[in-house]
């Protein structure tokens, strides 16, 4: 079966209103070739997606006078060109580097030369040449807006700020603006253009702001001999996802010497088409789905979820006691063109269980570094503020960072919007207007806590009123009958 794709160009928009801040219209658009490898150099477990399920989201820039289409990256913190630009406007800085993936590598010389990008223009930037690497996932360069202490090519710069990432060097640059970026990954229902996106820096777009005022999530911290693979990761709260059946879905975290063992460590990952998630944690969000099967996918170079492209499927993230619904659309993901079972209709089709389970552990170097990636059919329910603290905390340990997230789907309108597109006679009304409220599992001991706190309140609320009925009775033993006042008389108890 051959596949069809568009490849959809993004522009320059700065709006006259962020006066501080510079903003860039993002493209999604499928990919026709292996995903993006990660930057570990050991994942077990995990799977090795392939051809047009896999997406991307580009911005474009110019490099040395040379236009180049990039993909946004939160996953890896160097910038990696594939295109060729022209010797006249690049500088050779006589240093190799190699960055170890999961499946691969990317290896090749450090140039410099300017680039323009995000309305600033970034004199002598340093980045890779790699044009065989598959890194950039088949664009003309990898934008990595990771932690700049895990960036290869400063590292082998002895940390030399000049060669800083693109974004650490727009930072310091423009010290007028805050030190973050915000995050878009949308989907509209353009056919030219479904999957639009924004990238900010210096303030969220408009319909955004309250972002800002959103819990700041603590950037998690590796292990120190594991300090080049740090990403932008935070912990889920405990039992931190909700699945179709409206329970809370036990978890604990694997992470080496994690200080919260209860809770999950995620990596957000722009770069990653398809979360990575445990099994177990796969299996309930699919397995009672009817026509749900685990099996091995052309798409999959391991065990995915299939299931008809009809059925609804819900689910729920929690940060910091904020619920995140997922979109049905991105739970029960439809490729640009879908295998039919045999002997049925398009409305058969298959389609994948976003949510990738993996078997083992997400290893760097045999410690076990995260729990889950949030890649795109998380992040696109999301609108994501990445502050990367103040400047001295540019190109160091991303300890004064912190990730704002800000819930941006609807549950009952995405419900609305899945079955107009994957069931257009059904009736939505009824199918979408009440839906199923939260079933919370409420763990043995806080039920113990409560009934102990229930009865001791009753105890003392029972105390209360004998004491008061006393302290009237005895009054009134005391008070001198009205009837008889001055002789001594007193009513009687009764």
């Amino acid at each position: 079966m051959r596949w069809f794709h568009r490849s959809l160009p993004a522009t320059f928009v700065l709006p006259a209103s962020m006066a501080n801040a510079a903003h860039l219209r993002m493209s999604g658009t499928s990919l026709d070739f292996n995903a993006r490898p990660q930057n570990l150099a050991s994942m077990s477990g995990s799977s090795n997606l392939s051809n047009v399920v896999n997406m991307r989201y580009t911005v474009n820039a110019t490099l040395g006078g040379e236009s180049v289409t990039l993909m946004v990256d939160t996953g890896s913190s160097d910038f990696i060109v594939t295109k060729q630009i022209p010797s006249a406007s690049v500088v050779n800085e006589q240093y190799n580097v190699t960055i170890e993936y999961g499946i691969g590598k990317a290896a090749g010389g450090v140039y410099s030369a300017t680039l323009d990008l995000l309305d600033t223009s970034i004199s002598n930037q340093y980045y890779m040449y790699d044009p065989s690497s598959q890194a950039a996932g088949g664009t003309d360069g990898l934008l990595g807006l990771g932690p700049g202490e895990g960036s290869m090519i400063l590292s082998q710069a002895n940390n030399n700020a000049t060669a800083s990432p693109p974004i650490d060097r727009i930072f310091a640059i423009n010290n007028n603006t805050d030190n973050y970026v915000g995050i878009h990954l949308g989907r509209s229902n353009d056919t030219n253009n479904a999957y639009p996106g924004d990238l900010t820096v210096g303030s969220p777009l408009a319909d955004f702001s309250n972002v800002l005022n959103q819990p700041k999530l603590e950037v998690t911290q590796v292990q120190q001999s594991i300090r080049s693979y740090q990403h932008w990761q935070t912990y889920l709260d405990q039992d931190g996802i909700k699945g179709p059946d409206g329970t809370r879905i036990p978890m604990k975290s694997r992470v080496t010497g994690s200080e919260h063992p209860n809770k999950a460590n995620v990596m957000l990952d722009t770069g990653y088409t398809f979360p990575q998630v445990p099994a177990h944690v796969a299996k309930a969000l699919y397995q009672d789905i009817p026509g749900a099967q685990l099996q091995n996918t052309t798409i999959a170079s391991g065990l995915l979820w299939t299931l008809p492209c009809d059925q609804k499927v819900s689910a729920s993230f929690y940060f910091a006691g904020v619920e995140f619904p997922i979109h049905p659309l991105d739970l029960n993901f439809k490729p640009v063109t879908t295998d039919v079972v045999p002997g049925t209709n398009v409305e058969n089709a298959i389609c994948y269980g976003a949510f990738q389970p993996y078997e083992g552990n997400l290893m760097v170097d045999g410690v076990i570094a995260y729990d889950m990636i949030l890649g795109m059919a998380f992040l696109r329910n999301v609108y994501m503020s990445i502050n990367y603290g103040p400047p001295s905390n540019l190109n160091g340990a991303p300890t004064q960072s912190f990730i704002q997230l800000l819930p941006i789907t609807n549950a009952t309108q995405a419900c609305g919007e899945f079955y107009q597109e994957r069931q257009p006679d059904a009736d939505i009304d009824s199918l979408c207007s009440d839906p199923t409220p939260s079933k919370l599992k409420i763990p043995a001991w806080e039920i113990g806590v409560i009934v102990a706190a229930s009865m001791v309140f009753l105890l003392t609320i029972s105390l209360c009123f004998v004491c008061f009925r006393r302290s009237k009775q005895f009054k009134q033993l005391n008070l001198p009958n009205k009837r008889h006042r001055g002789k001594g008389m007193f009513p009687q108890f009764r």
